[in-house]
Parts: C-alpha cells; sequence; structure tokens
C-alpha cells in the first residue's frame, strides 16, 4: 500500500484538477454565500432591531397623545359643564330680578360660594335680601315656580334697624343660602 501523498502524485494529472476544482467549488457554493447570508442575517437583524425601536418610540408618542387627548376631553367637558351653570345662572338671575321688583324686595347682596364638595353639581350662593315678612314669604315660596330648581340650604331672618315703621309694616333682612341644581332631561346623559 502506498502512502497518501505518493498516491495523490502519481495520479494523472486531469484527477488531480478535477480534486481542486471540487474544492474551490465547494469554498466557493458552500462556504462564501453561507457567509454572505450570515452577513445579510445580521444586516437585517440590525434593521429590524430599529425598526423595533422606532416603533417602541412611535407607541410610546401615542400613548402620550392619547394622555393629552383624554385630558383636553375632559377639560372640554368642564368647560360645557361651567357654560351650562353660567346659562342656568343667567336665567336664575334674571327671573330673580322679575320677583325681586314683583314682591317690592331689596337685594342687598348676592354672594357665590365655592364650597363645590358641599353642594355636589349644584351652583351654590348666598342672597341678602329686605323686605317685609309677608313678601318675603311670598317671595320665597314662588322660588317652586321658577323655570331653574332652587334647593334652599339655610334660610335665617333677622329685624332691620327701623324701629319708625317697625309697628306698622317691619322690615326685615334675610339670608338664604341656596344652590341652582341642574336638572337632566331625557336627551342629556
Amino acid at each position: 500500500m502506498q502512502p497518501y501523498r505518493q498516491r495523490h502524485i502519481d495520479e494523472p494529472l486531469p484527477l488531480q484538477l478535477l480534486s481542486g476544482l471540487i474544492l474551490l467549488a465547494g469554498y466557493f457554493c458552500v462556504y462564501q454565500p453561507a457567509e454572505a447570508h450570515l452577513d445579510r442575517l445580521q444586516r437585517s437583524s440590525a434593521e429590524l432591531q430599529s425598526r423595533v425601536t422606532f416603533g417602541n418610540q412611535i407607541l410610546n408618542r401615542h400613548t402620550v397623545y392619547e394622555h393629552r387627548a383624554e385630558q383636553m376631553r375632559s377639560e372640554l367637558a368642564g368647560l360645557q359643564f361651567d357654560a351650562d351653570d353660567t346659562t342656568m345662572m343667567a336665567t336664575f338671575l334674571n327671573n330673580l330680578d322679575t320677583r325681586l321688583h314683583n314682591h317690592h324686595l331689596e337685594l342687598t347682596e348676592l354672594t357665590p360660594n365655592h364650597d363645590i364638595t358641599a353642594s355636589g353639581n349644584a351652583t351654590s350662593f348666598t342672597l341678602h335680601l329686605r323686605g317685609n315678612y309677608h313678601e318675603l314669604i311670598a317671595f320665597l315660596n314662588e322660588l317652586s315656580d321658577m323655570p331653574t330648581l332652587v334647593r334652599l340650604e339655610n334660610l335665617s331672618f333677622t329685624s332691620a334697624a327701623n324701629d319708625n315703621q317697625a309697628q306698622q309694616n317691619p322690615v326685615l333682612d334675610a339670608n338664604i343660602n341656596a344652590a341652582l341644581v341642574p336638572i337632566q332631561t331625557q336627551g342629556s346623559s
């Protein structure tokens, strides 16, 4: 038996060339394409990672914008509620002025109350009125006929310091704590 090297040299030249060509073909067909494929996979992986990072940035921005949009929606709802309160208060004041004039009562002070937690959704205020007892009672009875629901929370009467008229037609000062309560119609939620 001949050693490998000896046998390889003794082979005819075309067979040696054929062996070399097979080795080169294997290198170019198997190794280089696998290396190129590995490079393409690495580039694709890097590109995919950058796209995932970009997608996460977009999702984060979207979440921030959704949060801002929700804040704006709640602010707009608050503005709508304030506009409804303003309309309700304007209607009430118009009716109040008419009824005070009809009963010859003097409005000495109208003060809004800012304690919202105590009155819930109601707009609370304090009225200071001056007039005789019968006119004040008639005015209070007419509050239930107003188009806006008025909830009386506190009512107190004190005698006005007018001693000359005290015998004939006593004048009283009335302090009324009240609230305008929004009435929900069937169309509102």
